[in-house]
């Protein structure tokens, strides 16, 4: 059987080699997802059926946190850091057995869209079934449930409006001489306010929104003091603002990123 040393080399080379990832994903997302590919790598799991895991560990989660106490809301952590686990080890067993499927591909999409809501979700639940609903956290929870589903819609949007509308017509759309954009050349400039928006932007990441809800419980069960109310809160006022945020520079940089696609796909073929 191939060691653990070349099986994250062939599944997760191209995923961590030369490029920028959030605070902790090689260290604790795809440090501890390679030795779950070891083992399922020796069944007959296909990384379809992985992906379906993936979602359910994640809806397990969220039912969970239906649960009263802090062990319902350290467990339902548990299970969505599973989800975020399994949603690395269905596309290595997918590059290490070359099973590719645009159904794979479908279902990331749906898990990356609904989970993340779902634990904002839940956890309001949570809230207001067991620690008292106020209209702030009712506010704070809605807010963080639409925001984290636009916040993953957005990534996606270049790459939708180049293959939905820059393809059929591409003479209809000027697109400017470089793919650098407006944005990049203004972090160049303002090296601080970039870096305080790069720390600010880790917090969009679901992992690190487990981890930071995680450490708030073991916090709030080690002081006695409310926590999880005021992360909540705190989640509900700065997600809206990342979205925000991210729909500003999106406008502003839309020609510039149709323009790097164009650039990493080649000419169009009309044939």
């Amino acid at each position: 059987m191939i060691s653990i040393k070349e099986l994250r080399k062939i599944t997760q080379g191209e995923k961590v080699e030369g490029r920028e990832r959030p605070w902790l994903y090689r260290s604790l997302q795809r440090g501890p997802s390679i030795y779950i590919t070891f083992i399922l790598l020796k069944t007959r799991l296909s990384p379809n059926q992985i992906s379906f895991l993936s979602i359910l560990a994640g809806m397990t989660g969220f039912f969970i946190f239906l649960s009263s106490g802090y062990s319902a809301l350290i467990f339902g952590i548990i299970f969505f850091y599973l989800n975020i686990l399994l949603d690395k080890v269905d596309g290595e067993v997918a590059r290490y057995k070359k099973i590719f499927s645009l159904k794979g591909i479908f279902l990331d999409n749906i898990n990356h869209l609904l989970i993340p809501s779902l634990f904002f979700f839940g956890l309001s639940l949570h809230i207001g079934l067991y620690r008292g609903l106020t209209l702030l956290t009712l506010v704070a929870g809605f807010l963080s449930v639409l925001s984290m589903s636009l916040i993953r819609t957005g990534w996606s949007l270049p790459a939708q409006i180049y293959a939905k509308k820059y393809l059929k017509h591409p003479e209809l759309f000027i697109l400017p001489e470089t793919s650098t954009t407006p944005v990049e050349e203004a972090k160049k400039k303002h090296s601080f306010i970039s870096l305080i928006l790069r720390v600010v932007h880790q917090f969009q990441e679901f992992f690190m929104i487990l981890l930071v809800f995680l450490i708030g419980i073991i916090a709030e069960i080690m002081t006695e003091m409310i926590v999880l109310e005021y992360l909540f809160v705190a989640f509900g006022i700065l997600l809206p603002l990342i979205f925000l945020e991210n729909s500003v520079k999106g406008y502003l940089s839309i020609e510039y990123r149709i323009r790097n696609q164009k650039d990493r796909f080649g000419p169009i073929s009309r044939h």
